[in-house]
């Protein structure tokens, strides 16, 4: 019997961990375990002390290759997006308040998951999402210019979330660093250029100059292609949406990592792996892998 012990701060709380000889199969694996600081990761089973929690064995995840999002997950959009509106609501002498902003964002996340269901095209985004605030505030304005006036307006518009920065910084050298993008090209490269992060990425890989959007396995193979080497059993996807980002990674055969600040419900599809509520949360769990 190969015997573990995992102490506390009182001897009555000691237990003992169990593992039998021979190990099975998968002996590389280890049960990953969530426990209380003085234990350890053993191979076998926990007579359980209450603060143990044991998850199923899992092979070892190297990751060489990360996958970022940049929008929600590095950069705040949200912040982008309002600045962006009311720049462009007060330029064409329209009415601005939260309710405005509020029913524009409505409309464009919805077609963001037109795009990502292949529903509509790219080209169509703009105008659709204008049209349907232009018409609801009654103007005869030309939609298609005022939504080139607001992209203008976000390309130079960056806002980072908090640990973004410092995190791209702690994973350079260290990983190849990978941007992955359903953005506009052109908005999206502004506003990375302006942030002033592109000398910490490795590859930058935008859908509209891929030909496929997340979470389109085309979208992922046009990655790796330019990525040689580079294995997807080593590869995580890290990623604020649940519908591009965790399953396009699942699809792609990648490890997932869903940032989840708000701490929404876990979905139970098996799209995401791993989880972090803060982006100084991936660094402890790169290390655990």
């Amino acid at each position: 019997m190969r015997i573990a012990t995992c102490s506390t701060k009182s001897t009555a709380n000691k237990i003992k961990l169990i593992a039998s000889i021979p190990l099975p199969p998968w002996q590389k694996a280890y049960h990953k375990m969530r426990l209380h600081t003085s234990c350890r990761p053993f191979f076998g089973t926990c007579t359980p002390c209450g603060s143990c929690a044991i998850l199923e064995p899992k092979e070892l995840a190297m990751i060489t290759t990360i996958f970022l999002d940049l929008d929600d997950t590095l950069f705040s959009f949200q912040q982008a997006e309002q600045v962006a509106l009311e720049e462009t609501m007060r330029h064409y002498a329209l009415p601005y308040s939260d309710e405005i902003l509020a029913l524009y964002s409505a409309g464009n996340d919805a077609q963001w998951k037109l795009l990502e269901q292949d529903k509509i095209q790219r080209s169509e985004i703009g105008y659709r999402r204008f049209d349907l605030l232009l018409t609801h505030l009654g103007s005869d304005l030309d939609r298609e210019e005022v939504n080139h006036y607001y992209m203008e307006r976000l390309s130079s518009r960056h806002f980072f979330l908090p640990g973004a920065e410092e995190l791209l910084s702690a994973l350079h050298g260290r990983y190849t660093l990978c941007l992955a993008s359903n953005g506009t090209g052109w908005v999206q490269e502004g506003r990375l250029k302006n942030s002033g992060i592109l000398p910490l990425l490795d590859q930058v890989f935008i859908s509209e100059y891929l030909g496929a959007n997340k979470p389109q396995l085309g979208f992922f193979d046009a990655c790796f292609a330019s990525l040689p080497g580079v294995k997807r059993s080593e590869s995580l996807m890290l990623g604020d949406s649940l519908t591009s980002d965790m399953l396009g990674g699942k699809i792609a055969g990648m490890h997932t990592c869903w940032y989840n600040p708000n701490r929404l419900p876990l979905p139970t599809d098996g799209t995401v792996e791993y989880q972090i509520h803060r982006l100084p949360d991936l660094l402890p769990l790169l290390e655990k892998l």
